[in-house]
């Protein structure tokens, strides 16, 4: 008797092992463009599109906005060489909010507290796209204000250049 809705199914082994095998694959899938891991299974940060052994030089005066995510080490280093070097009247810094359910790619995004000041874009993806930079979607990021250009998503550069910076703003 009854209806046999679910007569369709696979025994209950077969099922079970059909998903764990689904998940499996799909948490790989995730896990390469989320957190990239060596052999060994250590998360290995992926090489940025941009970086170079020489660090971007910063114009003695030029403006530019730091794109930065709460959540993530490396914005936190830049903000700290931003601040160290006394470089807040030239470098304004966008907090982004870590937010994937209102962002393209990457997670992050602009709230109405701190919008996007250079392109009015709804998330780094729309900057990134903006600039003309395909590739990953990264922070920290930052953009020359003035001419609207790309100078560096690689936080080691980023820190570089404030440390090199020898303009009149700068902190000693």
């Amino acid at each position: 008797g009854g209806l046999r809705l679910l007569s369709w199914l696979p025994d209950q082994k077969t099922l079970v092992s059909t998903a764990k095998l689904g998940w499996r694959q799909t948490w790989r899938v995730m896990l390469g463009e989320l957190a990239p891991q060596s052999p060994s299974g250590a998360y290995v940060r992926p090489a940025p599109q941009t970086g170079s052994s020489t660090p971007p030089e910063l114009a003695v005066d030029g403006s530019y906005v730091l794109y930065v995510g709460n959540a993530c080490p490396w914005c936190h280093r830049t903000k700290l060489a931003r601040a160290l070097r006394g470089a807040r009247d030239f470098i304004e810094v966008v907090d982004m909010d870590d937010d994937p359910t209102k962002a393209r790619r990457g997670g992050w995004s602009f709230s109405r507290a701190a919008p996007d000041p250079v392109f009015g874009e709804a998330d780094l993806k729309g900057v990134y796209d903006a600039l003309g930079v395909g590739g990953r979607c990264t922070a920290p990021l930052l953009v020359d204000k003035s001419s609207k250009a790309f100078v560096s998503n690689e936080s080691g550069d980023i820190v570089r250049a404030l440390v090199e910076y020898r303009g009149p703003r700068a902190a000693s």
